[in-house]
């Protein structure tokens, strides 16, 4: 059982290593997992396919380890197969590859309705698998993961995976919004200004305090609305106008929280680096979530697969 087990957690770490080197090709993907298990003692050829228009790395390997206990009736070796599945949804790199990136290395986020997650899933920590949801990509955490039982997974769930990095872009944005002149100090408050809702964004706005979202059933052109407080999406927002590629939106807090109201539908990437994004409802979101710390108060559906980031 011991060296099922160790053997299993090697497999599941090559089919990971795998799968994030799909981006380039098979071949490479297919290096990465040999190299993954060579550099964990597992010398034993895999047998490597690929599957879902070689989105998705499955590795198999069958071993000869020592037994203990069957010595003694003649028994030195038995055979154990294991078998693991990774998949790739494309992406911007890093923590932007997933639906839900929990960048902090403490705490358990968690999953607690009948979510529906198209995309993976990264912890830098724990992650609790709760309630009936159904994930089509990976399940991964650098610690445990912990299941209830009833979820749907169509990748692997992968513990003891490798700490991803949390980038910062903030000095960038807020250089291109000081140079467009879109710099405001104090707490800003943006609501829709068209006659239908919309407000436009064009570029990036950096406010010096904190951001708060109301009436806004449109957000035209691309851009990011980057606060170095809090920023808070009431329940009567609809971003709609982000979902193509050439009209993206993100929603970036540098040292606060995000907070998303009970029912907003939204397009795009929520991203607090330092601070907690919180889901009040059942949000529908078209996009992805990467935050240190992530709360879950209802049952959000988050689709990151069909979305592109550019």
């Amino acid at each position: 059982y011991l060296q099922k087990t160790k053997l299993q957690t090697a497999v599941d770490a090559a089919a990971l290593a795998g799968a994030q080197s799909l981006r380039g090709s098979t071949a490479n993907a297919r290096d990465a997992a040999n190299q993954y298990m060579l550099n964990n003692g597992i010398a034993t050829t895999a047998t490597i396919t690929f599957a879902e228009s070689n989105s998705k790395i499955i590795v198999t390997v069958s071993q000869n380890v020592p037994t203990y206990f069957l010595r003694v009736i003649g028994t030195k070796t038995v055979a154990v197969g294991v078998t693991a599945m990774a998949l790739n949804s494309g992406g911007g790199g890093g923590a932007f590859d997933y639906a839900i990136f929990y960048g902090a290395t403490s705490g358990s986020p968690q999953t607690s309705g009948n979510n529906i997650i198209k995309g993976s899933i990264h912890s830098n920590s724990n992650f609790n698998i709760w309630g009936s949801p159904k994930i089509t990509g990976n399940v991964e955490a650098v610690g445990k993961i912990q299941t209830g039982g009833g979820q749907q997974v169509g990748g692997s769930i992968i513990q003891n995976a490798s700490a991803i990095d949390m980038p910062d872009y903030s000095s960038v944005l807020k250089a291109a919004a000081q140079q467009a002149g879109k710099t405001y100090s104090g707490n800003q408050t943006l609501g829709g200004s068209g006659g239908d809702g919309s407000y436009t964004l064009d570029g990036t706005t950096y406010v010096k305090g904190n951001v708060t979202l109301n009436g806004i059933t449109n957000i035209s052109s691309t851009g990011a609305i980057l606060a170095d407080g809090s920023i808070t999406i009431n329940s009567d927002v609809r971003v709609t106008g982000a979902q193509s590629s050439d009209k993206q939106v993100c929603f970036y807090s540098a040292n606060g929280d995000i907070t998303v109201g009970s029912t907003p539908s939204l397009s795009g990437i929520i991203y607090a680096p330092n601070g907690t994004v919180t889901i009040g409802g059942n949000l529908n979101l078209t996009g992805c979530i990467v935050a240190k710390y992530i709360n879950f108060w209802g049952s959000p559906n988050i689709n990151r697969t069909d979305f592109s980031i550019t």
